[in-house]
């Protein structure tokens, strides 16, 4: 199932009865970007659960590593925590990679 976006000139308005018309009758390949005269359409796949708690867990990290960064940067955290937020850097970037790929193979 996909969700169409759809970027409409505001001086030419398209109905959106004509868009889902003309992808009903197959009249339009679906891809990632169509033009249909003068206006745009972009598909993209629709977002499942486990991609909103991916997000939710990347967005939960970072929020967290931020608080330890500015305490750090604050002085109210010791130094020895330095190697933790560098490796707690390293690990946010590897689950997003891992994030990207897993969504991009799915």
């Amino acid at each position: 199932m996909y969700v169409v976006f759809v970027v409409i000139s505001s001086k030419l308005g398209v109905k959106k009865q004509t868009i889902i018309s003309a992808l009903e009758s197959e009249e339009l390949d679906i891809g990632f970007h169509q033009t249909i005269g003068d206006h745009s359409l972009a598909i993209a796949p629709q977002i499942g659960a486990i991609n909103l708690i991916t997000i939710l867990v990347i967005i939960s990290f970072l929020a967290s590593h931020a608080l330890l960064i500015q305490w750090y940067r604050l002085g109210d955290l010791d130094p020895k925590f330095r190697y933790l937020l560098l490796w707690n850097s390293v690990n946010i970037c590897v689950l997003c990679i891992v994030a990207i790929v897993y969504y991009h193979y799915n």
